[in-house]
């Protein structure tokens, strides 16, 4: 019955214009200025305070009643396309030859498989179980966003800031792998040499969509695909208050045993703030980004850094509870993995490192907390 209520809720909902939803739509100045109204019409202003109240009722129904939820001032596009398809199409990235072989034979270590009809449709076939069953159910399914477009190696979403990370993280894993088992069916999909690039923007429900829109590709293109390389996703938080932040990773990070998910450890981040980790850390850090010059030897200063990681984590998770000392046993152990990425690197690469770090918390610390950053 609790959820025939909430569909029914959902659906009465879905015919309301969404920005009513806001308080701030039916300011009097806004809603003039927006409709091309005197803000002196009395008639108008009347009908705005019964609105306001209408909405403040509506609102209150919706946080405290079936469906328990409120309005996001924020939320996110997720722009995803496939690397270098180019020479997918082309056969440049085809298998080897001794691979496709039952047989073994003489092919040369270098012969390609030859590109022809089958090679094509196979990797047709990828593409489409990838864009038709895999990401909408990463998307819609397992997360709460609504898919836009997916059609071969693209993929356009609309998600609740907290989903987007995490539908992300979905789509790359499912275009990077083998197969995908649907009941009786068995879908290939593009594989593990294959792999695709990620670029989200988070920003205020006011900012014109198609700007916004225009700010994924770009963070698409130019931070996930240049910078850092592709195989990576790129994160932009567009601040109403001002000022931007943002960060881009490989998914992976690190090599071997060692080796992590990027996603995951902003996630872990996100986390130690819901429990209490003081926000003045993430400052601190940033404060102090060039207190430390490079005219250290490598080693010394990364053992300075992680000496200096481990004073301000002790010092800022004084709140986080009874279970104090293994939370911040944790925070010191996630922080050391992702700066010790530089060991064995130039004393430029272990500052940049820092500053990174620096980064993630900063953009972590906005997902949770958005605009009281």
């Amino acid at each position: 019955l609790e959820m025939k209520v909430q569909r029914e809720l959902a659906q009465q909902l879905l015919q309301i214009e969404g920005s009513l939803l806001y308080e701030e739509s039916l300011d009097r100045a806004v809603f003039c200025r927006e409709w091309s109204q005197a803000e002196n019409n009395e008639y108008l202003q009347e009908k705005l305070r019964q609105a306001a109240a209408a909405q403040k009722r509506l609102l209150r129904v919706m946080a405290q009643g079936a469906l328990g939820v409120k309005p996001l001032r924020y939320y996110a596009v997720l722009f995803m396309d496939g690397d270098k398809m180019g020479r997918w199409v082309s056969g440049s990235n085809a298998p080897d030859l001794k691979d496709c072989l039952l047989q073994p034979a003489s092919a040369s270590d270098n012969a390609k498989r030859p590109l022809d009809f089958y090679f094509h449709r196979a990797l047709g076939e990828a593409l489409a179980a990838f864009a038709l069953q895999e990401v909408p159910q990463a998307v819609e399914e397992e997360c709460r966003g609504r898919v836009v477009y997916a059609g071969g190696d693209d993929v356009l979403a609309l998600l609740p800031v907290e989903d987007a990370l995490q539908a992300a993280q979905r789509v790359e894993k499912a275009y990077c792998g083998e197969w995908s088992d649907r009941g009786a069916e068995r879908l290939r999909l593009p594989g593990e040499k294959a792999s695709i690039s990620a670029g989200i923007v988070v920003a205020h429900h006011s900012r014109p969509l198609l700007t916004v829109l225009g700010d994924a590709a770009e963070t698409l293109d130019e931070e996930a695909k240049e910078k850092a390389g592709r195989a990576a996703w790129a994160l932009r938080l567009d601040k109403r208050a001002g000022g931007l932040l943002g960060t881009a990773e490989k998914w992976r990070l690190g090599k071997g045993a060692e080796g992590f998910c990027s996603v995951e450890l902003l996630r872990e981040f996100c986390g130690y703030w819901k429990k209490g980790l003081s926000p003045a850390l993430a400052y601190r850090m940033l404060q102090e980004m060039d207190a430390f010059c490079n005219l250290w030897e490598p080693d010394e200063l990364l053992l300075a850094l992680q000496l200096r990681l481990d004073w301000l984590v002790e010092r800022h998770s004084e709140s986080m509870g009874e279970e104090k000392k293994e939370e911040a046993k944790k925070v010191r152990q996630s922080l050391r993995r992702y700066l010790y990425l530089a060991k064995g690197k130039d004393s430029d690469s272990i500052l940049q490192q820092w500053r990174k770090l620096t980064q993630l918390l900063l953009c972590s610390l906005f997902l949770v907390r958005g605009d009281e950053v």
